[in-house]
Parts: C-alpha cells; structure tokens; sequence
C-alpha cells in the first residue's frame, strides 16, 4: 500500500525563528522542537533532526527487527544527545539549549516511534476516534499519571511547558521511548510538536480530522485550528495515510512531500 505525507510549519507570534525542525522522506520522519532561546533552539532542534537523520539513510534496511529499529532509533537519539552537548562545550553561551523528537519509521504496515520530550504522535480511525501513540514526558503528564490534576487541567497549568526528558542533557534527561503500531488502511498519523497538543485538545483534533474533506490539507487544518485555540508557540503538522484516503489533488501523490505554511 502506498502512503503519503504531507506537512505545516508555521513560527509562533512574536518569535524571531521557527525552532521546529522536520524532515520526511519515503521511509521515516523526523520532528524536533527546540528550546532555549530563539536562535539556540533553533540549532538544538536542526541539529538533532541532522543527527538523527543522517544515521537513519545509512542504517535503516527493509528486513529489520522490532528490537533491532528501537536500538538504531535510540542511538540516533543519543547521537543527537551528543552532538548537541558539544555544541555547548564549544559555544558556552549555549548552555540550556536542547530539544524534543519524534521519530516515525514504516516497514510496510507496521509504524515504529521513538520519541524523547512532548512532540507527539496521533492516530485518527474512523471507527476508533484519535489516541495518542506517544506519552509526554512532561511535568504535568506527571501530575496527570498521578492523579493530582486531570488532563483538562494540565492544559492551563502554569508548568505546562516543563518536560522531563529531551536530547542535548546528557544520560539523565536523554532517555526516550519506543512503540510499534500496526497501520489500518484508514487510519491518519499525526506528528506535531506541542504548538498544537499543547493547545488543542485531542477532541478538536479529532473533529478537524473528521471535518476535513481534503485531507491533503490537514496539515494547514490543523495548524489554523491550533492558531485559532490561542497557540502562540511554533506549530508542525505532519500527516501519514494511505494514498487511497487522502484524495489529494493529481500531481501531487508522488513520493513524500514537505510543505511549509505562513499564515
């Protein structure tokens, strides 16, 4: 089965750089957001997406294990960890810089997710609703696992920015997770970073999915849903579905494709 990609990027209000970063091509995708500070989470975030990138072309092989993509991803990911930790040692002034990933790699229709931060990914079925295949790792997903607020109130809570985990810390907040779903002809991923779960919650997801006929556009749909939800941070969309759902415009269904979006 053929699948296609399409993506948004949009800079939040008031930044002076867009410090996401994403690269989609026929096998994987790649998202990264970055922090501290505009032009050093803009390196931490290009960086990391580099890194990762680079070692997933050379790695990756179509015969591939479950055990033997989670160790590529997560050296990747400790790669990245380490390239961004000496970028700080030779530019001090850059200390704090790091950033979160999600990486999505298909092997026909298995779907394999690594992720170290917030930067989420959703599934959206017809039948099923949307559920998120990732799990924050945040101070208030903390909370939320807890007990001590509910996941309504972890959207206005005053940390809700805090993560707990993301690459350019060294080992001790470097430490990602891995999952595996098997892909329904009907389903569509999504991969965003928290300009659009930090501000939308996953039932206005859900029904923007469900309310766009050309699901070709999602990415921009979502992207102006989160804008509309008050989203003053940097918003990536990236989708994933069957080239039979998407009903996307002729000339346009070749290959996997970026696309980037100023509103």
């Amino acid at each position: 089965m053929e699948y296609v990609v399409r993506a948004a990027t949009s800079k939040g209000r008031g930044h002076r750089e867009n410090e996401d970063c994403y690269l989609c091509n026929d096998r994987f995708i790649v998202l990264a957001d970055g922090m501290g500070g505009e032009s050093d989470g803009e390196v931490a975030s290009k960086l990391a997406v580099d890194t990762v990138s680079s070692i997933l072309k050379n790695g990756l092989s179509d015969d591939m294990a479950a055990d033997e993509l989670q160790r590529l991803a997560f050296d990747a990911i400790h790669k990245a960890d380490d390239c961004i930790m000496s970028h700080v040692a030779d530019e001090p002034s850059a200390a704090g810089m790091g950033t979160t990933i999600v990486i999505l790699i298909r092997q026909k229709q298995n779907l394999y997710i690594a992720w170290c931060g917030d930067s989420r990914c959703y599934v959206y079925n017809p039948k099923r609703g949307i559920h998120s295949l990732t799990k924050d790792h945040s101070y208030v997903q903390d909370l939320v696992d807890a007990g001590r607020i509910t996941v309504d109130e972890s959207y206005t809570h005053p940390d809700s920015n805090l993560i707990t985990r993301f690459v350019g810390g060294g080992p001790d907040t470097c430490i990602p997770d891995f999952t595996v779903y098997c892909l329904n002809p009907r389903d569509i991923v999504v991969a965003c970073s928290d300009g659009l779960s930090g501000y939308c919650r996953d039932r206005a997801i859900e029904v923007q999915i469900e309310d766009t006929a050309d699901k070709g556009q999602l990415p921009v749909a979502l992207l102006n849903l989160a804008l509309a939800q008050g989203s003053d941070d940097d918003i990536t969309v990236i989708t994933l579905m069957s080239q039979n759902g998407s009903r996307l415009s002729e000339g346009s269904l070749f290959g996997w494709l970026k696309r980037k979006y100023r509103p």
